[in-house]
């Protein structure tokens, strides 16, 4: 899919509130193994007459004189224009598939299905969300304009008006945190699990700079340092073994490499690194900033510690505890 810094188009208006994902791209279409050839399926049974099934020759096919999409004046538009609740439905990828391989490269509407939109931004399509008020505005002025275009300045966060007037629209929202992703699945399943971390890489944010008591430490910063945030023993029942797990926050982890361990005051040897995803384990050669570890604990080891490489010796800020006479028990009155 084709990246666009300024796209200037003819608009489309799907005057329609809550349109599904099975109406964007029914399900028969679903089959294909392929991520591409889904365009001449958009809105299928809304477009076409006769029913659509895969392998058909669009040509033969019957449009629907009266759908918004086979009117020429409608011909070649890139941005399509839609009411609340776009999207919703199953979280089927093929739906922005369907949109892009048509033409769009944008979609304006009040309101988006989460999944959908999170889809989109992971596929290269731009959903855009502006006020009910403003995309109503926007339908009467498509409805009156044959050929209206809008110019959206992905740089500025600008859609540029036929008369030169602008709406800004922020793309970032989500990441901000005033629009929140909100997926389901299950993992007993294995359904929507993949879908949930190839989103969660897509879209969580890079490692951030961490306070130290010998200052800011960058995850840029070349000696390795991290910390410890959580203990666990008897991972695997067949030994009694203890696993502590480290963040990374700066530098590069290689195994068999030596750091200093700031509360126990030494350097410690760091033989073998694990990567754990539910019951499997997995030997871990590298690892960088933002990474989490697994490593052996011989019983050295507490929440809250430090390691570090290089000559600064740094330690990260503690992480809370908790003594059980700092917590209340609440008991019957007794009158």
């Amino acid at each position: 899919m084709k990246k666009f810094t300024i796209l200037k188009g003819v608009v489309a208006p799907m005057d329609r509130e809550n349109v599904d994902t099975d109406a964007i791209i029914p399900k028969q279409f679903l089959k294909s193994i392929r991520k591409t050839g889904f365009g001449p399926n958009l809105f299928d049974e809304w477009r076409y007459l006769d029913a659509g099934y895969p392998g058909q020759d669009p040509a033969s096919r019957q449009p629907n004189p009266d759908f918004v999409l086979n009117q020429p004046r409608y011909a070649g538009a890139s941005v399509l224009l839609a009411r609340k609740n776009f999207g919703c439905g199953s979280s089927r990828e093929h739906a922005p598939w369907a949109i892009d391989q048509y033409g769009f490269r944008a979609v304006i509407a009040p309101s988006f299905a989460d999944i959908f939109f999170n889809n989109c931004f992971k596929n290269g399509l731009l959903p855009i969300v502006l006020p009910d008020a403003t995309v109503a505005q926007l339908f009467d002025e498509v409805a009156a304009n044959p050929g209206y275009q809008l110019t959206i300045d992905l740089e500025r966060q600008l859609i540029v008006k036929p008369d030169g007037s602008e709406i800004a629209f922020d793309v970032q929202a989500f990441l901000q945190g005033k629009v929140t992703p909100v997926m389901f699945g299950s993992g007993r399943t294995n359904f929507g699990v993949r879908a949930f971390l190839d989103l969660f890489v897509e879209n969580a944010p890079a490692p951030s700079a961490q306070l130290t008591s010998g200052g800011v430490v960058e995850p840029t910063d070349p000696e390795f340092s991290g910390f410890v945030f959580k203990i666990q023993a008897n991972i695997d029942k067949n030994h009694r073994d203890r696993i502590c797990f480290l963040r990374i926050c700066s530098g590069k982890f290689e195994r068999g490499m030596e750091a200093y361990h700031v509360q126990e005051g030494k350097n410690i040897k760091l033989a073998t690194g694990t990567q754990l995803m539910a019951q499997d384990r997995a030997i871990v050669d590298e690892a960088y900033a933002g990474d989490i570890i697994g490593l052996f604990d011989p019983g050295i080891f507490s929440i809250g510690d430090t390691l570090c490489t290089g000559k600064k010796k740094v330690q990260f800020a503690g992480i809370p505890t908790f003594s059980p006479e700092h917590f209340a028990q609440i008991g019957r009155a007794h009158v």
